[in-house]
This record gives C-alpha cells, sequence and structure tokens, in this order.
C-alpha cells in the first residue's frame, strides 16, 4: 500500500517539551466502530533498506514520525500533543520530524460518542513501515462519564493515559514485547472487518498560511533541518 504525504504549511504551534515540527493531514475518519489491536510487526527485512535517519538516536531503536491526529477540537488536539511528548520523551523514544527519515510513521485517530448517556472517547493509532504498508493498529477507549460533551469532559489526566497507553504499546511492540496496557486494550476489541479503511490518495488540501487563524485549519510548519530526535510533529484536522 502506498501513500503520498504532503508536507504541511501554516503556523507555529507552542513549543512543548521539543521542537513542534510539521505534520501532513490524516484524511482518515473513525466511523464509531471499536477498531482493533494487531500483534503484527515489521521484520527487520522490511525495513533494512532504509536510509538512516538524520539526528542521532539510541542504538537497536526504531525512529519514528509522526504524520496526524485527526478527530479531536483544537484545545483537546494540543494537550494531547503535549502529552504524547512527555510520554515519548521519558521512554527516550527516537521521535523525528515527518520530513526526516523514519522506520515508521504513525497516525492518529479520535473519536467522542454517548452510549447511555455516558461519554467515550475511542482512539487508535495506524503505524506504517517505510513500504507504506500498515504493520499494527493499536486502540482503547476513554470513558468520561455522564453527559454529551464528551471533549469538554475530557481531561488531562484522561489524555495522559491515553497517551502513555499509546507510547507504551508502539514502543513495545515495535520491540516484539507485550505492552503493560494489553490485557485491558483485548477486551475492546472488535472484528476487523469494523476498523475504517486506510486512506490511498492524498487527504485533502493542507490549510495555507493565509486561513491558519481560522480554528481547526492551523498547521505546524517543519524547522530546519537537524531537528532532535525527540521533535514530535503535529498538525490540526481541518
Amino acid at each position: 500500500m502506498t501513500e503520498r504525504l504532503r508536507r504541511p504549511r501554516g503556523r507555529h504551534l507552542p513549543t512543548i517539551a521539543a521542537l513542534l515540527a510539521a505534520l501532513a493531514l490524516g484524511a482518515c475518519q473513525t466511523d464509531g466502530n471499536k477498531p482493533v489491536a494487531t500483534n503484527s510487526v515489521a521484520t527487520p527485512n522490511s525495513i533494512a533498506s532504509s536510509k538512516p535517519v538524520a539526528a542521532k538516536v539510541p542504538a537497536g531503536t526504531k525512529a519514528i514520525a509522526f504524520e496526524s491526529i485527526d478527530g479531536p477540537p483544537e484545545p483537546v488536539f494540543d494537550r494531547l500533543v503535549a502529552n504524547l511528548s512527555s510520554e515519548a520523551t521519558a521512554r527516550q523514544m527516537p521521535i523525528v520530524s515527518r520530513e526526516g527519515q523514519a522506520a515508521y510513521r504513525v497516525r492518529g485517530y479520535l473519536a467522542a460518542s454517548v452510549e447511555n448517556g455516558k461519554g467515550e472517547v475511542d482512539w487508535a493509532w495506524d503505524v506504517f513501515d517505510a513500504d507504506r504498508d500498515r504493520v499494527m493498529r493499536i486502540s482503547g477507549v476513554e470513558k468520561v462519564g455522564p453527559g454529551k460533551d464528551v471533549w469538554n469532559k475530557l481531561d488531562d489526566a484522561m489524555l495522559q493515559r491515553i497517551a502513555a497507553q499509546s507510547i507504551d504499546e508502539i514502543a513495545t511492540r515495535l520491540n516484539g514485547g507485550t505492552p503493560s496496557s494489553a490485557p485491558a486494550a483485548a477486551a475492546r476489541q472488535p472484528d476487523p472487518a469494523d476498523a475504517p479503511p486506510v486512506r490511498e490518495d492524498d487527504g485533502p488540501a493542507v490549510a495555507d498560511a493565509a486561513a491558519a487563524e481560522e480554528p481547526g485549519e492551523a498547521v505546524a510548519e517543519a524547522p530546519a533541518t537537524g531537528a532532535p530526535a525527540n521533535a514530535l510533529t503535529f498538525a490540526a484536522h481541518p
């Protein structure tokens, strides 16, 4: 499967734990169904031909680039980015800009729903190898309690749990281990046929700088070469 990734333009998001650089817009949408986690990972041969990353990373690690996060409103998006940055730094996970060389690229999706008067946020991450083949999908759900205003009830502690479980599962599974959060995630696994498909086109156009002040259209501009290995790169969805 081949996917072309656009280079974003627009205004800068604030620095969190490291310089935030540009992400392409992910056009995939969750459809309300629970995505499924898989244990499949790329083999060493699938990334053997990849060029080394520009930034120095610890031996034995696999550099990752975050391409996009689709679904949450901008305030929730920004807080999730901060938590992902903190978790990646704590685990010494090598994160490079989408403009850099990465063994794996990640696209994320969040969707809010209300069932029986109680809100919850389903989240999923698709991980692609250097050949643009999806090698892993991890997912989970965060319950936010009674009420219909799900996004406003998603507090910092909930976002921290989403970020911690996400980084833990991605890092551990890519290294061939079993994440500590795996049993909880397994209880939510639906039929694989319910998972939303991965787009094969370029998705919608990225907002330009002139429209960057409109809510939801702002994207982060990529930094110059030499970005640190832990520079997370994100863009707000349109």
